[in-house]
């Protein structure tokens, strides 16, 4: 079978499924919704993959009004499970992030030149002197 009729034997299977899915939650039913509305595009360039559908369609589920705090909250931990630590620290403030951790959480890992380097000299003599080293 060619390429094109492989896609339209696809778009038939997903016109039934879009025709027969009956959702009973707000998530299914905004999936759902999703999904036809995508398929109503039939999108011409198929660079939309599958990955771009899922993101976009979790992306629209994070701002449903109708979705329960739980299943939103469902929902974040399900994409931060999906990305990498860089994604999910981006945009947020370094100092803020920081915050949220003990001292020796963050120095932990860290060689002690690096930890002595913020600090004025004269306070680590200080330091030193007052614990008799």
């Amino acid at each position: 079978m060619n390429r094109s009729g492989t896609f339209a034997s696809e778009m038939t299977r997903i016109r039934a499924g879009l025709a027969h899915f009956q959702p009973h939650s707000p998530a299914a039913r905004l999936l759902r919704y999703h999904l036809s509305q995508v398929h109503r595009l039939e999108l011409p360039d198929m660079s939309y993959t599958v990955t771009d559908f899922k993101i976009d369609t979790l992306r629209r589920m994070l701002k449903d009004p109708w979705l329960t705090p739980e299943e939103h909250a469902a929902l974040r931990a399900g994409l931060l499970e999906k990305m990498d630590p860089e994604e999910r620290l981006r945009g947020l403030d370094p100092a803020e992030v920081l915050k949220r951790y003990a001292p020796e959480d963050r120095l932990r890992g860290l060689p002690p030149e690096d930890i002595l380097r913020g600090i004025d000299p004269e306070q680590i003599k200080a330091w030193l002197k007052q614990t008799g080293h």
